[in-house]
């Protein structure tokens, strides 16, 4: 029988062969564990980049130890614009962050509530430091701007401050 006759081309068998090249079950089984693996790492990696870092446990630890590291008496004007910066930074890192939002609410009631007291107790120099830490901390919180509630209650203590002195020099004279 030639060629001819079995109606196939001289060189195609060979050809056909070479196309249909399946490997060993080994290299099969190799190739589909690899394979596998591969698209499991890179499924993994893009779950991880779309996921990104943990923002809302950042704040939540910024908050934390920036509340953690307020001192339990009166603040100083340098722990109002530590305190400051540390729930600005996290609210700059997850800006929906409810207890990055309380937290820095507390602490400007805080803030106001030993303004009001040191006004009130005659610390007027500590009260006047804290409250123009808390207006650059906060330029936007109506209670500590110039013609805020806190500012006036203080002016009204520096004035009646100086009043008294100036009634306690005066009577220091007549004697």
């Amino acid at each position: 029988m030639t060629a001819h006759e079995d109606k196939t081309p001289a060189g195609s068998g060979a050809q056909a062969e070479a196309v249909r090249f399946v490997p060993p079950r080994r290299r099969r089984r190799a190739l589909l564990v690899v394979g596998t693996i591969t698209i499991a790492v890179v499924v993994s990696l893009i779950l991880l980049m779309a996921r990104g870092p943990d923002a809302a446990g950042t704040a939540e630890g910024i908050v934390e130890s920036t509340l953690a590291g307020l001192p339990d008496g009166a603040l100083a004007a340098a722990d109002v614009r530590a305190a400051a910066e540390g729930l600005e930074r996290a609210l700059d890192i997850h800006p929906e962050s409810e207890r990055a939002e309380e937290a820095t609410g507390l602490f400007q009631r805080r803030v106001a509530q030993q303004v009001e007291m040191d006004t009130l107790g005659g610390a007027l120099e500590r009260a006047e430091e804290v409250l123009q830490q808390a207006s650059r901390s906060w330029p936007d919180e109506q209670a500590f701007e110039r013609d805020g509630p806190l500012r006036k209650a203080l002016d009204d203590a520096l004035e009646r401050r100086r009043l008294s002195r100036g009634a306690a020099e005066l009577l220091a004279a007549a004697e």
